[in-house]
């Protein structure tokens, strides 16, 4: 297993910090793929923080922190997508919780390909 102070960029030090009771890494969780910390990076992770501190306090163990947070777009099955939704692909909304010890999903809201509210708007909806 990775260590939770592993470094990952090599201008940033690794830093620890523990709010509401999660431990996670400011200099991975709040910065872009160069290392370079993004307000709309912070804001969104906090966002998504909130929403599952109380899932997560109960999930993570002792020695595991989150390193970053991502929103993604599951696709049903092969069967569902035949047979119950007919010709209409859904998407099923999910947040991705990378911790230095494994990945949690959560699923969050489903979707219609096609559909107004899929890909227009603020990203930080998909988390509700």
């Amino acid at each position: 297993m990775a260590e939770a102070n592993i470094v990952v960029h090599e201008d940033r030090a690794p830093q620890l910090t523990t709010h509401t009771g999660l431990r996670f890494r400011e200099d991975v969780l709040y910065s872009d793929a160069k290392g370079k910390e993004r307000n709309w990076i912070r804001n969104r992770a906090d966002l998504a923080l909130e929403r599952l501190k109380d899932i997560l306090g109960r999930l993570l163990e002792p020695d595991e922190a989150v390193l970053y947070v991502a929103n993604a777009h599951v696709l049903q099955s092969l069967f569902a997508q035949a047979f119950v939704a007919g010709w209409h692909s859904y998407l099923r909304g999910a947040l991705l919780v990378f911790t230095n010890r494994r990945l949690l999903v959560f699923r969050t809201r489903s979707q219609m390909v096609g559909s107004g509210k899929m890909g227009s708007g603020n990203p930080q909806r998909s988390l509700g």
